[in-house]
Order: C-alpha cells, then structure tokens, then sequence
C-alpha cells in the first residue's frame, strides 16, 4: 500500500472506524503521531455513546481522485456517502449530539440521529500534523408552515431540499468545526443553521494532562416566518465539555449546556456562562443542563451511566444507557 493510501486509511478510521470508537489505550505514546490519529484519541476521551460513524444506510467512500499537492499534502475528492446518509454538522462522532446539554432521544435542536436521503461530496487535503476536509451535502429536508414553529426534527420531506456544508480544519490536537445548513422550507421562507465546534487536548503544553480533553460548540437557527405570525425567530443551543480518560476503557464527562427554542432575537450571548441570549423573548422555552456520566467503551459495546440536573425546573434525572456501534 502506498504513501496515499495509508494516510487515507488513518483518516478514515478517525471519522467511523476503529480509531474512532476504539478504547482509550491509544492515549499513551502518542506525542510523535500526525493530526488523525490525534482526533481520535481526542474524540475517544470526549465520546458520548452516542456516535454513529459512517455514511447510514447508503453507499460511501468512492474516490473520484487523489494525488500530492506540492509533495505536502495529500488530496482527496470522494462520495463520502450516497442514500441514507448522517448530516455532516457538528464534530466527528459524535456529530451533532451535544448542542444544549443533552445526548440521548431528548435532544430537541436536532433529530437525535439526524440521517436523510441525498448525497456527500467531500474535498479533503492532509499530511501529518494538519487535516482539512470541506464537505458540501444535499439532502431532503424538513416541510414546515411560516404560521407555526418550525422544528428540525420534523419529518422531512422529498419534495423540500437542503444545502450545507461543513469545513474541518485540525493541527496537531486542536479541531475546528464551521457547520452550515440552509433550506426553503415553505416558499420563500428560509431556515439558516450554523454551528460552531472545538476540540483540544492540553497535552502539547502539559503532558501529565494527556488524559483530558476539552470541547465547546454551539448551535443557532435563523428561521424567517409569517411576519403577522411569528416573525423572525430563532432556536439556540451551546455547550462546554471536559473529558476524563479512565483506566481500563471508562471515561469520566462533565458537560453543561443551554437550549432556547422559539426565541426572537438573533442577538446572542454564545459563551456558556449560564447567561440567557441577549435580548431573549420571554415565551421562549428554555433548558440549562449539567451533564454528568460514566462511561464503558469496548470495541462495538458501550455504557453509560447518566446524571441530569435540569436548572429551571429544579429536576434531575438518572439514567443507564446500553448500545452496540456500527
């Protein structure tokens, strides 16, 4: 196997495969390592459970071309997937399923396992320690009435398009995320979303801090409706997370997060400081979250063990969650 074909396989692993979903024994040794193995080490500590790698029910991975870019960069044009495919939005794996503090079947920003039928065209340059990818998509989308609030985790219609990209830019152990996604979802009315996303380890400036890992993101909604209705209005969700690696395949998380559906302003504070958006509509639906689990990582199984505290409505709640990844 050649040079080419090496690094593609290493990256591959670090968006669905072994790497990706492997347990934290990679963590050790790997100071001299390029930018895909460091995601997904990375990525291993910050893993919910949750993660689904791959490209769904459809095809994926077909190259359309490669070669060297100046003898430094390989470069790569491939189907990343075709069908029933996962929406790029989001860090890799866990994709988009930590925006407002939640990470299970109650997410309400987006479908839990956000997956439609279109296709995934990806544009992707690397060499050791630096990744790009830009992934441009289009698949069916959500079919909504600028009378009502349109939600993204409506059913989504084969008449109705969407258009998004996402852009991916690693160095070494710091990953950067930029999310775009944009329909017509009733006429002319339109529905933005873009999200922001970060992921470093600390380990490049204090080694004995190799274990840890520290994400933020957020996520906002630009939604445009009947002006005698509903007007402009938006929905919001943002979280901060530090992740443990624990000796024989557990790992501690500690996240907090903040979700605002059907807000009126786009005016917004993103920093998770447990400040509501500036300007917030006062009918708004509002959830601030601490996130607390323990979880068991093992090849395709895993487990968690989750505490919810929700702030507003002074409740908490205890899950245990089992699953197998594919």
């Amino acid at each position: 196997m050649g040079e080419r074909e090496d690094i593609k396989c290493s990256a591959d692993n670090v968006v669905g495969g072994e790497n990706g979903i492997g347990g934290t024994e990679s963590i050790a040794g790997t100071e001299n390592v390029g930018v895909m193995e460091n995601f997904a080490v990375m990525e291993n500590v910050a893993e919910t459970g949750n993660g689904v790698g791959g490209a769904g029910n459809g095809v994926g991975g077909i190259e359309l071309f490669g070669f060297m870019l100046n003898g430094k960069f390989d470069l790569t044009l491939e189907i990343e997937g075709f069908g029933k495919i996962l929406i790029p939005f989001g860090s890799d794996p866990l994709i988009h399923h930590s925006y407002g503090g939640l990470t299970g079947f109650d997410q309400e920003l987006v479908p839990f396992i956000w997956s439609e039928h279109g296709f995934n065209l990806s544009l992707r340059a690397e060499n050791k320690d630096t990744l790009i990818i830009n992934e441009v998509y289009i698949v069916n989308a959500p079919k909504g009435t600028p009378d009502e609030v349109l939600l993204l985790t409506f059913t989504s219609s084969p008449d109705k398009l969407a258009l998004g990209d996402r852009l991916t830019v690693g160095y070494r152990d710091f990953i950067f995320y930029l999310s775009l996604y944009w329909n017509q979802y009733s006429g002319r009315y339109n529905s933005i979303l873009w999200g922001v996303d970060i992921s470093f380890s600390p380990r490049q400036f204090i080694s004995k801090l190799s274990f840890l890992s520290v994400s933020y993101g957020f996520l906002l909604a630009d939604i445009q409706a009947n002006p005698t209705k509903l007007g402009r209005y938006s929905h919001f969700g943002n979280y901060i997370r530090l992740a443990f690696a624990l000796p024989s395949n557990f790992q501690l998380r500690l996240m907090s997060g903040r979700q605002l559906i059907n807000d009126g302003t786009i005016s917004y504070n993103i920093f998770p400081s447990g400040l509501l958006p500036l300007g917030s509509n006062k009918k708004a639906l509002i959830k601030s979250i601490l996130n607390f689990a323990l979880m068991y990582r093992k090849k395709f199984f895993f487990s968690q063990l989750q505490y919810l505290i929700y702030l507003e409505d002074k409740k908490d709640k205890l899950r245990f969650m089992v699953g197998f990844e594919f």
